[in-house]
Order: structure tokens, then sequence, then C-alpha cells
């Protein structure tokens, strides 16, 4: 294929990050068709599509590898742009968990092939990665979070990163139930849908009894006395008369017109029921 470089305006560059590399870039003329060159020499063909944009994730590739990209039509290179692989430093973050009483470092790097190694009073130890990049490590429990370091080195790309760790918990931690104003919420919600209003009584009886002053809801009889006389001389038991307060005869005199001088209620016969009696010894009769 023959090379014909016109302003076709191609760009590409890569993205690499812990999921690998991804070949990005434009061409601002339309029916032109992208090819990618790999280091192996594997020629491969992109999508562009219909705002001239395209991508594609490279597999197997590593820092400082070169990759062409080129743009064709029918017959010719129309633009071409040769890009390189950019490794990132590998990162590395820990905590110090407690879990059974035991206290360990935890943590993960985010690139494989990658060394770690913890600092600790002046000390290297080199920290064992699974293959998940995952690592876990017994510590001393009086050791303190500012007192270890981490460190790890990609040994292809030959960068590296340093990280302190914190103090915190990680999906192998127990987790511990923290009280929130939604529960706080909750429960004084059902215990008052729950309590009736005898127990609200009795509760409260008990809470005045504990400190000592009288409940609210108990009644305490008073016996109370005017002068000399009791209520309780007013039982309904006591003696009383069925003799008629108004006498007789003062009854026939007016029935009848009589012009009669009708005789005094003082000097009329004393008849005391229950409340002559009463009135008798409040005036003194």
């Amino acid at each position: 294929m023959s090379r014909n470089e016109t302003n076709a305006n191609l760009i590409a560059s890569t993205l690499t990050n812990s999921l690998g590399t991804t070949v990005i870039g434009h061409v601002n003329e339309p029916n032109l068709t992208i090819q990618l060159t790999l280091p192996t020499g594997v020629v491969e063909t992109l999508n562009v599509d219909a705002n001239g944009d395209f991508l594609y994730k490279v597999k197997d590739v590593t820092d400082g590898e070169q990759l062409l990209v080129q743009a064709v039509n029918a017959t010719d290179v129309v633009a071409e742009v040769i890009v390189t692989v950019d490794m990132p430093a590998p990162v590395v973050t820990g905590v110090i968990a407690t879990r059974d009483g035991k206290r360990t470092l935890e943590g993960r790097v985010n690139q494989p092939g990658t060394t770690v190694k913890m600092q600790l009073m002046g000390e290297d130890i080199e920290v064992v990665v699974d293959d998940h990049q995952e690592f876990e490590m017994p510590i001393p429990a009086d050791v303190l979070s500012e007192q270890i370091q981490l460190s790890c080195y990609n040994e292809q790309t030959h960068k590296g990163s340093q990280s302190t760790v914190s103090l915190g918990v990680t999906s192998k931690t127990q987790p511990v139930p923290i009280l929130t104003d939604e529960m706080i919420d909750e429960y004084r919600a059902n215990k008052q849908d729950g309590a009736t209003p005898e127990n609200q009584q009795a509760e409260n009886i008990t809470a005045h009894n504990s400190v000592g002053t009288t409940p609210v809801d108990e009644f305490t009889p008073i016996t109370r006395e005017t002068g000399e006389i009791a209520f309780e001389d007013l039982d309904d038991t006591a003696e009383t008369t069925n003799d008629p307060l108004i006498d007789q005869s003062f009854m026939e005199q007016v029935q009848h017109g009589s012009d009669q001088t009708v005789q005094s209620r003082s000097e009329q016969p004393a008849k005391r029921g229950v409340f002559g009696r009463l009135f008798g010894k409040l005036f003194g009769h």
C-alpha cells in the first residue's frame, strides 16, 4: 500500500491503567479505516464511528513498546501516528485491621508482577502478594499505623511508589453494628406503639417513687372540720323525725282564711330533723 499523507488530522494516544492499555484516537476525514500494528507485527482493523472516533483495547503490551496507527482509504495510507505505551507507576494500599483479637496488615497492589515491601522501624520486610494482587500479614499489637510505610516496585516498567497505611476495616474484618438515628427513631416508635395507658401510669408512679415524691395519681383522704362540727355528724343514720316543719294548724288557718293571729314560728314547738339539728348547731340554737 502506497503512502499519500493528506490533511486527515489523525490523532492517537494510549491510556494505561490497572485494567490494561487502550488506544484512543480521532480522524476528521470520512470514509477512512484505521489500522493498528502491534509490537508482534499483527495488524488490527479498528472501527470508526460517525464522529470519526475510535478506540481499541490492546493485550499483552508492556511499558515502552510502540504501536503504529494508520488511517487508510481503499488504496493509500493517508495518515499515520506512532504511539508509545506508558505504564503508570504501581500503587499499593494498606489498612491495619483487627479481627478475632489479632492485628493484621491487609492491602492490595494494582499491577501484576509488582514487589511489595513494608518498612517497619527501619527494617524492610517483603510482603507476599497472591494471584489476586492482595496481601495479608500479622503485625505486633503495639505497632502504630504511623510507624509503617509501604513501597512497591514493578520489575517490568522499573517504576514504583510509596504509601502510608491507615486504621480501618476491610471486607475480611468482622463488621461492628453502628447505632444510627434511624435505629433510635424506630426503637422509640415501637416503644410508643406497645405502651398502654395502664403501663404508662405504672411507669409514672414508679418514676415518682424512685425520686421520693408522691405520685400524682394517688389520692389522700382529708378530714375537714368547721368549728367544733365534724362532717361525720351528718351521717344519714342519725335519728330523725317525721313531723312536718310547718304546723298543721297554721296551714288550716291559711286555707280557711281565718283572721286568727298566726302564732310566731319562734313560739311554735321545735320540730327538728337533720337540717334542723345542723343549723341549730351552727347558729347556737
